[in-house]
């Protein structure tokens, strides 16, 4: 039992529980990075709390109120494929931008930063790169 606490835990954090400090250290443009990445702490701490606490009722049988073993796994296993898509559709590459660039992913709408973020930013950058060699 004890070397499965340590596999499960050691699953938990190579997977989604890394990624809030994965996006912190990458997306927020410098105007917003201190107070956006205290938010994200915040919440992931708060999100823990609540893992830790409802787990363990979620585990118990359907006649004692919880989900069962199959119905915690098939929960969690939902709420991972939810990830994905949102992942997917709504985060962006932030590959070669440089921290002034992110601003760039923020004047788009919410739902659009995924998919076109990275777009407007290389625009945006090229935009500045070629106004720096128009004044020199």
């Amino acid at each position: 039992a004890i070397v499965m606490i340590y596999i499960s835990g050691f699953g938990w954090a190579m997977g989604w529980n890394s990624i809030q400090y994965l996006i912190n250290a990458e997306i927020y443009p410098l105007r917003i990075r201190a107070v956006s990445s205290s938010m994200v702490m915040c919440f992931h701490f708060v999100n823990q709390y609540g893992n830790s606490r409802a787990v363990p009722q979620m585990l118990l049988s359907t006649s004692e109120g919880g989900l069962s073993n199959a119905g915690t796994f098939w929960f969690f296993a939902a709420i991972t494929v939810i990830g994905f898509f949102w992942a997917w559709f709504f985060i962006p590459e932030t590959a070669g931008l440089s921290l002034e660039g992110m601003d760039e992913l923020f004047k788009l709408r919410w739902w659009e930063i995924g998919r076109k973020g990275q777009a407007a930013a290389q625009a945006a950058q090229q935009a500045q790169i070629e106004r720096a060699l128009d004044e020199k």
